[in-house]
């Protein structure tokens, strides 16, 4: 290690005496004295530190001998720790990489100057060497060794590409002392001894590398001095007329990142103005909008440019808007629009760039608020009609070049319960039908009997019955209840398509008719009887419709939809894998059989077989919709944390005895109605009296080495850690233990069912949750040693800062999200939408409570259908769908925009009550309560420090609902 640090500093005789005391690796000395590989690796260090001095001697012929001992020393213990980890192993397969070099800079020493072959050679070497570092971990340690061997013969100044992202990597790990020598190295002099107003001289990429340092360390004066040294770098690099970047602008090659250094500045230059005007200004804002056009200027194929430029004048337009100029920022649209459609088409020109998603959402936005177009079909149904006929015709040209595309979401439009937006979406399908007629109408036939397959006739019995029972004696509205079961009554007149369907009228057929005679007696003459009489016969088919559901957990796809089996070799795509410049990928069959999942919603996952001879597995969810799944895991992929792909992925549910709430009910029955100090002494009581390690047992004994422990330890925090920030921005609920699944190989937290969203279950009536996600005592105990502090709390707080720092890329997909039609109730606020009754009130009818309640039972949600009638009813009631939907949109929008600015905390946001005043005084240390710090924003380790808090708040934990399992 001295001799190493040594090295690294340059003080070569200090190295030549530490490995002096180090063995050489003589296999003579070897035999005498044993394996030296038994007591470590100093014979090879030995070895190899002596064969670094020898090449700096230019003893070459000695360096390769001492090169070959250290190879030899290497052999034994680098096979047996490939054998145990390669993680292990890593350090020793850097050690022979570094000997592979040494030999490589033996050999680069030894050719003859100013040969021809011998100058390709170099060049040669060169490139192998810039390749390889680009494969090795980016660490540190790594990478400053086998630069150390380069070095040797390769000053820093004549590859300063590769140190300057050496210098990077420093400063990312947290190494600044080590990042600025790097740089001051690469300069040849230290800025900081340099007079305050002389010039920087040196390579103006390294100068730039320098100013982004010193910006970084935070301090306002160093920054102001930064910024103003790089106006200076701009006008020198202007004034000289090169855009240096290490080649001429002609042959800038964008993809492969070589971006004129010119442009670069002035894109450096318009960031750092807005940052240190946090307050624009006419002044400020014309400034800035030169610097970032500039930049768009010097490079017209640089997607980063325009999209800077796009997002400028898009905050300009925001700001002159918000303060009562609607005109003047009007005027920045078009640049902005402009913006987009660069930054679009330069980053799907770039080879391996896919992360415009961002851009194509603001631009849409932009063209929807201004009248000109929407958020295509999301917004098919827009209230203005040019808006509405310009959609539908760039729908139709679309769909001219790309049918399959448009097939399945112009479908699921087609089926809204807005009639206005079923009848655009019917007349673009009619349209695309003239040139592709078979293609639709086979759309229309897979998506007809996927339906039917997703949701039975015995699952749309049993739910319309616990409607209409809820309906009929919760709220005694005879009107709804018979809304309910009309449309199911009618299904049943039509007759039955399917072997199964045939079966239900056989085994429920005759009872259901007679039930609806009754209904119909009662509507001519009112008796109440005839009602009772019908009701009697509804429940005995609930009950054993109840009873029969658990069993069906196959379906045989030639009983629940032979038209399905029929479907061969189709023109359709299969669903999710069409892409305009990929091969076609068109269904070739379904397979026989579809297995229901046994959840609450009953999903079904369904496999198709592609035309390419892969399988695609599916979820069919006929309860639920899987477009705001979607959404969040897209929300959700935008910090690339990690990708779970459906095949690989293998999932364990974890389940274990419900130990705490025997506890509780056995000290306090009636729990629920106590209040708040009593339910804290009870919850406690259950904590103190169990162990609440369970999972991190279970982490424990599933794994086969400590290492294999550890890493899946690491990816268990970090994931939590990720989904706890990503499901705070959203508003996610419901996160009980069957939520929350755990990757059986991995340890990677995984989240499912994303229904409560916009911080529904923190507004609802009964049991509101109080926390900003699930951060219970065993998710805690899962962790490492520290707990919370350490690996999760600091995974959070990147989190949060890229979230920050990514807030327009986040609020783009936002918009999106609470702007899709599809998104359900949750987005209208409680005391504006009529309250639902619990489905597991004590006065409901028992149909729906006929078995006795579990006491972990999970709070009853209202069903979906009778969710979209009264968000239908509601919506009509207030007014325009499109404008209450948008009112509570931008609402929404509000509150996540202050979540992504620490301003979460202020009074009248769902969090700000969250945390007890005890809890708080107890943490008074680690919180500031000064007003005026969340006024201007919290910073990111405070807003992370109350979101644990309140997280892990005792106070805040018990008040949820038994299913939720505080306790655990």
């Amino acid at each position: 290690m001295a001799a190493s640090a040594a090295w690294n500093m340059g003080e070569w005789d200090q190295m030549a005496e530490y490995v002096s005391r180090l063995d050489d690796g003589d296999e003579s000395k070897m035999r005498i004295i044993g394996n030296a590989s038994a007591t470590g690796d100093g014979s090879s260090n030995g070895a190899f530190f002596r064969a670094v001095l020898l090449v700096r001697r230019r003893k070459y012929g000695e360096a390769h001998e001492y090169v070959e001992r250290a190879r030899k020393c290497l052999a034994t213990e680098l096979a047996a720790l490939v054998l145990e980890s390669y993680d292990r192993a890593y350090s020793n397969m850097v050690r022979v990489q570094q000997l592979s070099e040494l030999e490589e800079v033996i050999d680069y020493c030894t050719l003859p100057v100013g040969n021809p072959v011998a100058e390709c050679r170099r060049e040669l070497i060169r490139n192998m060497w810039n390749e390889r570092i680009r494969g090795v971990k980016r660490n540190v340690e790594v990478w400053q060794a086998l630069l150390a061997v380069r070095e040797l013969v390769l000053p820093p100044t004549e590859d300063i590409e590769t140190w300057l992202k050496f210098a990077s990597l420093c400063e990312k790990s947290g190494r600044i002392t080590q990042a600025r020598s790097t740089l001051c190295k690469l300069l040849q002099y230290d800025p900081e001894s340099s007079p305050t107003n002389s010039y920087f001289h040196g390579h103006p990429r390294v100068i730039l590398a320098y100013l982004k340092y010193q910006w970084s360390l935070g301090d306002d004066l160093k920054r102001r001095d930064a910024f103003s040294r790089l106006q200076d770098l701009a006008l020198q690099l202007a004034s000289s007329g090169s855009a240096y970047s290490g080649a001429s602008a002609s042959q800038v090659n964008i993809s492969n990142g070589s971006v004129p250094l010119l442009a670069r500045v002035y894109l450096k230059l318009g960031t750092w103005q807005r940052a240190l005007t946090p307050s624009l200004d006419d002044d400020s804002i014309q400034e800035i909008l030169i610097s970032f056009k500039n930049a768009t200027q010097c490079t017209k194929d640089w997607a980063k440019a325009w999209h800077t430029w796009a997002l400028f004048n898009t905050a300009v337009m925001s700001h002159y808007t918000l303060r009562g100029y609607p005109g003047l920022g009007g005027q920045y649209v078009v640049a902005a629009v402009t913006g987009y459609f660069y930054s679009i088409a330069c980053a799907s020109n770039a080879k391996g760039v896919d992360d415009s998603l961002q851009d194509i959402l603001r631009l849409l936005t932009l063209w929807f608020n201004f009248g000109a177009t929407s958020e295509i079909i999301a917004r098919i149904h827009s209230n203005n009609r040019a808006v509405r006929e310009l959609i539908q015709s760039l729908l139709v040209r679309i769909g001219k070049g790309h049918p399959q595309a448009l097939m399945y979401p112009l479908l699921v439009a087609c089926k809204s319960i807005s009639v206005l937006r079923r009848a655009a979406a019917q007349e673009v399908v009619d349209k695309i039908r003239q040139h592709s007629g078979v293609l639709v109408d086979q759309a229309q036939l897979v998506s007809k009997e996927l339906i039917r397959v997703a949701i039975l006739w015995h699952e749309m019995w049993h739910e319309a019955l616990e409607e209409a029972s809820r309906l009929y004696f919760g709220e005694h509205n005879i009107d709804g209840m018979l809304l309910v079961l009309d449309p199911l009554h009618e299904m049943l007149s039509v007759g039955p398509q399917t072997l199964m369907e045939t079966a239900f009228i056989q085994a429920y057929g005759r009872e259901l008719n007679e039930a609806r005679q009754c209904c119909l007696n009662y509507e001519t003459s009112g008796k109440d009887a005839e009602l009772t009489q019908a009701w009697d016969l509804y429940y005995h088919v609930f009950k054993r419709i109840d009873k029969q559901l658990p069993s069906l957990t196959t379906l045989d796809l030639q009983s629940v939809s032979p038209e399905l089996i029929k479907c061969q070799n189709l023109e359709l795509a299969v669903p999710g894998t069409y892409h305009a410049d990929e091969p076609l990928v068109t269904i070739a069959s379904f397979a026989p059989q579809l297995v229901v999942i046994t959840s609450k919603q009953r999903p079904r996952k369904l496999t198709i077989h592609g035309s390419n001879g892969e399988d695609f597995a599916f979820l069919l969810k006929g309860h639920e919709d899987l477009r705001q799944d979607e959404r969040v895991m897209q929300e959700s992929n935008i910090f690339v944390f990690v990708s779970y792909h459906s095949k690989k992925t293998e999932l364990l549910k974890k389940i274990f005895l419900n130990q705490e709430h025997r506890l509780m009910l056995a000290f306090a029955p009636d729990y629920d109605r106590l209040p708040l100090i009593a339910k804290v002494e009870v919850f406690e009581h259950a904590l103190q009296n169990t162990e609440g390690n369970d999972l991190a047992k279970v982490l424990w004994l599933k794994s086969r080495t400590s290492e294999v422990w550890l890493a899946r330890r690491t990816n268990y925090t970090r994931s939590l850690a990720v989904m706890s920030m990503v499901g705070y921005l959203l508003g996610l609920g419901d996160r009980h233990p069957s939520n929350l699944m755990l990757h059986r190989y991995s340890g990677k937290i995984l989240h499912i069912d994303f229904g409560d969203c916009f911080e529904a279950s923190m507004n609802r009536e009964k049991f509101p949750e109080k926390v900003p996600f699930r951060l219970t005592r065993m998710l805690v105990k899962a962790m490492e040693v520290s707990g919370i502090e350490g690996t999760f709390r600091l995974t959070c707080e990147n989190v949060m800062q890229a979230l920050r720092t990514n807030k327009d890329s986040v609020m783009a997909m936002m918009e999106a999200f609470v702007h899709d039609p599809l998104i359900n109730w949750r987005l209208f606020n409680f005391n504006e939408v009529p309250q639902m009754p619990n489905l597991g009130s004590s006065h409901v009818h028992p149909v729906v409570n006929s078995d006795d309640s579990a006491p972990n039972t999970e709070l009853a949600q209202p069903l979906r259908g009778a969710r979209e009638k009264e968000l239908l009813q509601a919506v009509n009631q207030l007014g325009d769908p499109n404008d209450v939907l948008n009112e509570r949109a931008v609402a929404v929008m509000a509150r996540m925009s202050n979540k992504l600015t620490g301003r979460d905390f202020s009074s009248g946001s769902s969090l700000s009550g969250a945390s007890s005043s005890i809890h708080l005084m107890e943490q008074g240390a680690h919180i500031s309560s000064d007003g005026r710090e969340v006024e201007h924003g919290l910073s990111v380790k405070l807003q992370v420090q109350k979101l644990i808090i309140q997280a892990t708040s005792h106070e805040n934990l018990c008040q949820n609902y038994v299913g939720w399992c505080p306790f655990w």
